[in-house]
């Protein structure tokens, strides 16, 4: 909590980045932080949100308080980040290298 990913892009667009939150603060099912391209992306507890990497994107995340009076369990926030393969990636023969 406080903590901030400045905005950036990925290196291309390749790529889908996958977040799916896993534990929010507070058990909350709901948590703002996520900006991409301009727009707010809350986090919904075990909901997949997928976006194209190479568009900005910045993590700003809220202070909730004092966290050693909440606790790690009160404070903490998980989320599980995939790249997958862009659908037009194997179309574009940039997936040739990768298959056995």
């Amino acid at each position: 909590p406080g903590n901030k990913v400045m905005p950036h892009c990925g290196p291309t667009n390749h790529r889908l980045r996958l977040h799916l939150a896993l534990l929010l603060p507070r058990g909350h099912r709901f948590a703002e932080g996520l900006r991409v391209a301009g727009r707010s992306c809350p986090w919904r507890l075990d909901r997949c949100f997928v976006f194209d990497d190479s568009f900005e994107h910045e993590v700003d995340l809220p202070p909730i308080g004092n966290c050693d009076e909440l606790g790690l369990a009160e404070s903490a926030r998980a989320v599980l980040l995939v790249d997958l393969w862009h659908p037009d990636a194997e179309k574009r023969g940039l997936r040739q290298y990768c298959k056995q």
